[in-house]
């Protein structure tokens, strides 16, 4: 059997393979073209030998080109939005530790600051971000901690909120009736506030592959809640509840966020942590 025989043959069994498994459609297809590539050439000897061997390539092409789309629809698309996913929510985490890290910067600022202990209580999303004056205060910050992109925009029934990607975001603190929430208007106890926040991200879609909800605290403690599930919380018409990840009847939605632990103790001015 000469060359041009032989990688027919075995064109014709690989493409037969890739049928079964599609991954294996891209090596198939270049082993076609290599044998096409390997066709004798037009012979009055070989002529008959040279046809047969073109149709046979031809009709595994067919089938390479089959297999191809078998695995882009089926392995590759698939792959492509879990990595969307993946990165999207990997963000989300980032985003609310860079609201941890405005928060402790705030704090140790002392803008709001009632019993003049130097620590001053945590602020909201649009305090944080200079969109507003800080409570008690007529001016924004001149230097904000966050940035002013975070400025929320997005009305919700629980505050608002700051869109970005496939996320909404807010920050919620306790108020003197001891609930939490992210309204402005509340009436914010500055002294429990020196000491505890929430802070949400949840999707901002109701239709999509995004569904989990993450919060972050004072200590720097993680949760999230279930992967694969309907969502519970999404979009600005359903914003998980202020106390969700502390409430008894929502709290056990939640697990920590790849077995990250909390700090030992909120930051404090001249705190490292």
């Amino acid at each position: 059997m000469n060359r041009s025989r032989w990688l027919t043959a075995l064109a014709l069994l690989v493409a037969a393979l890739s049928a079964v498994d599609p991954r294996g459609a891209i090596f198939a297809l270049l082993l076609n073209c290599i044998a096409l590539a390997a066709l004798p050439p037009k012979t009055s000897e070989k002529e008959g030998t040279r046809r047969f061997e073109l149709i046979a390539l031809l009709a595994a092409l067919a089938l390479n080109v089959i297999s191809l789309g078998r695995f882009v629809v089926r392995e590759a698309m698939p792959g492509i939005s879990d990595a969307r996913v993946r990165d999207e929510s990997g963000r989300a985490v980032s985003r609310l530790r860079e609201i941890l890290f405005a928060e402790d910067a705030f704090r140790r600022l002392a803008p709001i600051d009632p019993d003049g202990d130097k620590l001053g209580s945590a602020g909201l999303l649009a305090e944080l971000s200079g969109d507003v004056p800080v409570r008690g205060s007529e001016k924004p910050l001149e230097l904000p901690p966050l940035a002013p992109r975070f400025a929320p925009r997005v009305i919700t029934e629980h505050g608002p909120a700051f869109e970005e990607g496939e996320f909404l975001y807010y920050v919620c603190l306790p108020q003197k009736d001891g609930s939490y929430s992210a309204q402005p208007s509340g009436e914010i106890d500055d002294e429990k506030a020196e000491r505890s926040f929430l802070a949400y991200a949840w999707p901002a879609h109701e239709e999509g592959r995004f569904t989990v909800t993450y919060f972050i605290d004072q200590d720097e403690r993680i949760g999230e809640t279930a992967q694969d599930t309907p969502p519970r919380w999404a979009g600005p018409f359903r914003a998980p509840p202020c106390d969700a990840a502390i409430h008894p009847e929502t709290r056990d939605l939640f697990s920590p966020w790849k077995g990250k632990k909390a700090r030992l103790r909120a930051a404090e001015p001249g705190s490292p942590d």
